[in-house]
C-alpha cells in the first residue's frame, strides 16, 4: 500500500510531531554522513578525479539505476546529435545539460536542462537554455555535424560555489552563460575582451572555475589568442558586471600560419588550475617536429609564472579544431603539483612540476612505451594507469608503492568519426579508481569495461562489461563512448553515448542518440530496507518506496527487497521491520535516529 494510505490525517496533532521527527531522522542521517560533491568534470579545478566518499574494494556493487537522456536533434537528418558532457553533483541533486525527455524535432527550439535527485534518479526539475538573442551569441545547437568535436558544440559545464552553474557553448555563436541551479534561471555573461580577440567562429568550449576564475579561450583553437580569466565575485555579480575580464591566462607557443586544420598553431587544453595557479598546455609547429608549451599563469597577480617546453611529437587524439586527448590528461593540484606527461616517438616520460615554478619535483620518470596514461591524485600519490602500466607513485619522492601489468584494449581517446569525447574519465576514492577500458568502443570486440581496481595494491576488483548492458537492454543499441565519470555518497555514475542502429539517421549524424547514466553502488553490508545505500534505513527510503510502489521490473535500489520484482506490501514490510537500522553505526547519533524511527513507527495510526 502506499506511504499515504499509512500516513496522519490532516488536522491529526501529532502531525507536527511526525514531520518533526521525519525532518530529524532525516537531518540526522545526512549530518552523519555528508556527501562530497562532484561539481566539475575530473572532480575538481584541477581535474585531479578525486572524491572524498568511498566507494569500497569489497562487499556488493550492483546498479542502482539507469537514467536515460536523449539528444537534442536526434531527429534531423545531417545535424549534429548535441548531448551532454557533464554530470554535476552538489547536496545530493544532480544536474545534466541534457533532457530526459523524447527531442520534439524543432531545430530551434529550446535545449532542455534536467535536475534529478543523485541517489534514486527521480527528476526534480527541467531548466530551460536561453536560444537565440539579436546578436546570435546563445546556447542554440545549430551547427553542422563537422563540427562536433570535445566540447565545441556540447556545453561543457561547472557547479561553482557560489550555487550556479557556468557552461560554455563553443562553435560559431560562442557565449558563456550562468544558471542558478536553484530556480534553474539562465544569465549571459559577456564574451571577449582584450584576452579573447580571436574570430567566434568554431570557437572551443573550454571552461573551468577557480574561486572567483571563469577560466576559458574565447577563439578557435588555431587562434594566437591567450584564454581569459573572468570575474564572477560576488562583488562584480552584485555590481552587474560579472563575467569582465580579470586577466590573460597565458600561452607562450609560437604561432604558425596554417590553413591545415591540423597543422599550426593548437589550443587544446582546459586550464587546470590549483595553488592559485592556471596552467595551459598547447601544441605548435607548421611541420614535424611538434613541439608542447607549458604555460603558467598567477591567477592573483594576473602574470604569467613560468613556461616549459618540449619535443612532442604525438599528442593523441585531435580531431577537427578541437582538443588534444592528452593535454586532459594533465592534471593540478591544491596542495603546489602539476603533472604531465610528454611523448616523443614511443617514448612517454612522466613529469611532476612545483606548480608554482614549474621545475620538476622529481627526476622524470620513463613510462612504458607508446603510454597514453589516465592521471588522478591525492595526498601525495599519483595514480598512472596506461593500457600495459599501471602504478601508484609518491609524487614527492618518486617512490613506486606498487606497479602491475595489466593489458587493457587501448588508452586513447574515444573520438572516432566525430564522435565525443576525447576526453578520458577516472574517478579515485580511497579504496578504489575507477576507468573505462579501451577507446573503440561498440565494435562487439570486448571493449568499454568499467573497471574498478583496489588503490592499496592496485588488484582489480570490478570488471563490469558496460557493452553487455547496452545491447542486453536493446539489441540494436550500441555503446559509442564514455562521456563522464562522476562520484558521490558512494555511487558511481558512468554517463554513456547511445548510438540507435535502426535510426534513419544513423549514417548522415555523429551517431549518438541517447545517453545513458549507469549509476552503481557498493554496500560492504547489504541491509534490506537500505534503497538509497546510505548505511541507514530512514524516511528517504519510504520516499523511494512510495514513489515504486506497484511497479514491476524492479531492484534493490528501488525497494525490491525480497527480489521478487515487484514493489509490494511485503517490501513495505521489511522496510518498517529494519527502519533505524544502520550497517555503519554512528554513536553521536544513532539514538537519536533509532528514537525518531519508533516515533515514525507510532506515526502509521
Amino acid at each position: 500500500m502506499p506511504l499515504a494510505a499509512v500516513g496522519v490525517n490532516k488536522g491529526n496533532p501529532m502531525k507536527l510531531l511526525c514531520r518533526s521527527l521525519m525532518v530529524l531522522a532525516v537531518t540526522l542521517t545526512a549530518a552523519s554522513a555528508p556527501a562530497a560533491d562532484w561539481a566539475y568534470q575530473g572532480g575538481d579545478a584541477g581535474m585531479t578525479k578525486y572524491s572524498a566518499d568511498n566507494v569500497s574494494a569489497d562487499g556488493v556493487f550492483q546498479q542502482l539505476y539507469a537514467k536515460r537522456f536523449y539528444s537534442k536533434y536526434s531527429e534531423i537528418s545531417n545535424h549534429t546529435y548535441n548531448y551532454a558532457t557533464s554530470v554535476l553533483i552538489r547536496g545530493g541533486q544532480a544536474w545534466v545539460l541534457s533532457n530526459d525527455g523524447p527531442d520534439d524535432g524543432n531545430s530551434y527550439s529550446l535545449i532542455v536542462n534536467t535536475k534529478f535527485d543523485w541517489l534514486t534518479g527521480a527528476t526534480t526539475m527541467h531548466s530551460y537554455m536561453p536560444g537565440f538573442t539579436t546578436s546570435n551569441h546563445s546556447f542554440h545547437a545549430g551547427e553542422a555535424s563537422g563540427e562536433i568535436d570535445s566540447h565545441h558544440t556540447n556545453f561543457p559545464a561547472v557547479w561553482a560555489a557560489d550555487g550556479r552553474i557556468y557552461a560554455r557553448r563553443g562553435g560559431d555563436h560562442a557565449v558563456n552563460g550562468a544558471m542558478d541551479a536553484t530556480t534553474g534561471t539562465w544569465t549571459l555573461l559577456p564574451y571577449g575582451g582584450a584576452a579573447t580577440n580571436g574570430w567566434y567562429g568554431d570557437s572551443a568550449a573550454f571552461i573551468n572555475v577557480y574561486g572567483n576564475n571563469l577560466l576559458y579561450y574565447g577563439g578557435d583553437t588555431r587562434d594566437p589568442w591567450n584564454y581569459a580569466a573572468a570575474n564572477i565575485s560576488s562583488a562584480a555579480w552584485a555590481a552587474g558586471t560579472q563575467g569582465g575580464l580579470r586577466c590573460p591566462v597565458n600561452i607562450d607557443s609560437p604561432y604558425y600560419t596554417s590553413g591545415d586544420h591540423y597543422a599550426g598553431f593548437r589550443h587544446g587544453d582546459v586550464p587546470k588550475a590549483g595553488s592559485n595557479m592556471a596552467v595551459v598546455a598547447s601544441w605548435s609547429g607548421s611541420n614535424a617536429p611538434y613541439t608542447m608549451y607549458v604555460t603558467a599563469t598567477n591567477l592573483v597577480t594576473g602574470q604569467k609564472a613560468w613556461t616549459r617546453n618540449f619535443a612532442n611529437d604525438r599528442v593523441g587524439a585531435t580531431g577537427f579544431y578541437t582538443s588534444t586527448s592528452d593535454y586532459w590528461r594533465f592534471l593540478a593540484t591544491e596542495d603546489g603539483k602539476y603533472a604531465f606527461f610528454v611523448r616523443n616517438g614511443s617514448q612517454t616520460q612522466l613529469h611532476i612540476a612545483n606548480i608554482a615554478t614549474g621545475s620538476d619535483n622529481i627526476s622524470p620518470m620513463a613510462l612504458a612505451a607508446n603510454s597514453d596514461p589516465i592521471m588522478a591524485y591525492n595526498q601525495d600519490w599519483l595514480y598512472v594507469v596506461s593500457a600495459h602500466q599501471q602504478m601508484k607513485i609518491n609524487a614527492t619522492t618518486g617512490a613506486i608503492a606498487w606497479q602491475t601489468t595489466n593489458s587493457f584494449s587501448s588508452d586513447a581517446g574515444y573520438y572516432a568519426n566525430y564522435v565525443d569525447p576525447l576526453y578520458r574519465p577516472m574517478v579515485l576514492t580511497n579504496d578504489t579508481m575507477w576507468f573505462v577500458d579501451g577507446s573503440t568502443l561498440g565494435t562487439g570486440l570486448g571493449n568499454g569495461h568499467l573497471i574498478g581496481m583496489r588503490t592499496s595494491d592496485g588488484a582489480i576488483v570490478q570488471n563490469i562489461d558496460l557493452e553487455a548492458l547496452v545491447t542486453g537492454k536493446n539489441a540494436n543499441e550500441r555503446l559509442l563512448s564514455v562521456n563522464d565519470l562522476v562520484e558521490s555518497n558512494g555511487k558511481l555514475g558512468v554517463l554513456l553515448d547511445i548510438a540507435d542502429v535502426t535510426d534513419i539517421h544513423y549514417i548522415s549524424t555523429n551517431k549518438i542518440k541517447y545517453q545513458d547514466l549507469y549509476v552503481f553502488g557498493s554496500l560492504s553490508s547489504p541491509l534490506a530496507g537500505d534503497a538509497d545505500g546510505n548505511g541507514i534505513v530512514d524516511f528517504r527510503d519510504y520516499i523511494i518506496l512510495e514513489a515504486d510502489f506497484g511497479k514491476s521490473g524492479m531492484n534493490f535500489a528501488h525497494v525490491d527487497f525480497n527480489s521478487d520484482s515487484v514493489v509490494d506490501f511485503k517490501d513495505y514490510i521489511i522496510l518498517e521491520g529494519n527502519f533505524g537500522k544502520t550497517s555503519v553505526p554512528e554513536p553521536t547519533t544513532m539514538g537519536l535516529l533509532v528514537a525518531g524511527g519508533l516515533a515514525l513507527r507510532r506515526c502509521r495510526v
